[in-house]
């Protein structure tokens, strides 16, 4: 696939010469040039680029400020400064001002600009993913102080009750009070199995075989059946993926389960079907739940994202982002659509053996 890459640059010279430069390169790249910043910006919110050269001395802005701009519009775009200048000291200022990489135009060759636009690419997608860990931290340390605390509390407030009963030889409301006890400490429990298996995804081994998503949704489906006998699940034919056993029985029994928990009917109705393709097969549920808005729809596969409160729903807020790993891990990846009030269908794809 072609790398995408926006020039800005207002010589028309210098523009033909970084083109040719690139030609020559091995990188399979898509140029497009703009002649000032705004410009850029204006083609960037119509398309993304996968990097951008920005030359150093563009009209109508002060120096570094142009980095400020795209940065601006998207923190996480590889940018590589290209200057008539070869300045250490102007090199270390534009990467603290958000450069990714830096080329001087007398150095202009295939392999420099080739290793200056991988290089940006990577550092970007370091970026982005540090980002990503660093909000999964945030949401996990909020998890620890607002999700563990409520069931600890309740533990703590049961036993200092058992005390005083038994002070006061009162027994006729331990076993109540044991068993608030136990279902808050089964809570925990709970709490921490899905932690583990969120935070252990990313470094777990995995093998694969030949699995047959019949045999695998059938007995999710029992499962879900048995639980929940008012629904109606049904399964039209589906593929044998070579996938993992755990992972992917984890993930039908995550989505599934979803699809009946969260519906107010007397009768939650559930369809399971499955259109393949040579490359992949894409897995549809679909329910005739509560659904969700598209405000809420693009938050869905975070951790710890709740869209409702354990009243009504309760919930840890780690399944579809157990899901959106697992699907990852096994060479797929899950989306969904949905219609507050209508339904939902979550899409699941994986690779064709």
């Amino acid at each position: 696939m072609a790398v995408k890459i926006l020039l800005i640059d207002d010589d028309r010279g210098d523009r033909a010469q970084l083109a040719r430069q690139l030609g020559k390169s091995t990188l399979a790249a898509e140029l497009t040039h703009a002649t000032s910043v705004a410009a850029a910006i204006t083609s960037m919110e119509a398309e993304r680029p996968d990097c951008v050269l920005l030359d150093y001395q563009i009209p109508g802005i002060e120096e570094l400020e142009g980095l400020d701009s795209l940065r601006a519009l998207d923190k996480f775009l590889p940018i590589v400064l290209v200057t008539g200048y070869g300045d250490e000291l102007l090199a270390a200022r534009a990467i603290n001002a958000g450069a990714d990489d830096y080329i001087p135009k007398h150095e202009l060759t295939p392999q420099t600009i080739e290793h200056a636009v991988n290089n940006a690419i990577e550092k970007a997608s370091l970026r982005r993913s540090l980002a990503e860990h660093q909000h999964e931290l945030e949401s996990f340390a909020y998890m620890l102080s607002h999700d563990l605390r409520a069931p600890l509390n309740h533990i703590q407030t049961f036993s200092d009750m058992i005390t005083e009963a038994l002070e006061e030889k009162h027994y006729d409301d331990l076993a109540d009070y044991a068993g608030f006890m136990s279902k808050a400490a089964a809570n925990v429990n709970r709490l921490v199995r899905l932690l583990t298996d969120f935070l252990s995804h990313d470094t777990q081994q995995i093998t694969l075989e030949a699995l047959d998503l019949n045999l695998l949704v059938s007995d999710v489906k029992d499962i879900i059946l048995l639980e929940n006998p008012n629904a109606a699940l049904t399964v039209e034919t589906l593929p044998t993926v070579t996938s993992n056993d755990q992972l992917l029985r984890q993930l039908f029994q995550n989505v599934l389960g979803n699809a009946v928990k969260y519906n107010r009917g007397e009768t939650p109705t559930i369809s399971v079907s499955c259109i393949s393709t040579g490359q992949q097969h894409e897995i549809c549920v679909q329910d005739n739940g509560i659904g969700m808005s598209a405000d809420e729809l693009k938050d869905i596969f975070k951790p710890f994202v709740r869209l409702h409160g354990d009243g009504e729903f309760p919930g840890s807020g780690l399944g579809l982002a157990i899901c959106a790993k697992n699907a990852a891990r096994l060479g797929g990846n899950i989306r969904a659509e949905s219609e507050a009030g209508v339904g939902s269908r979550f899409y699941i794809n994986l690779p064709v053996a």
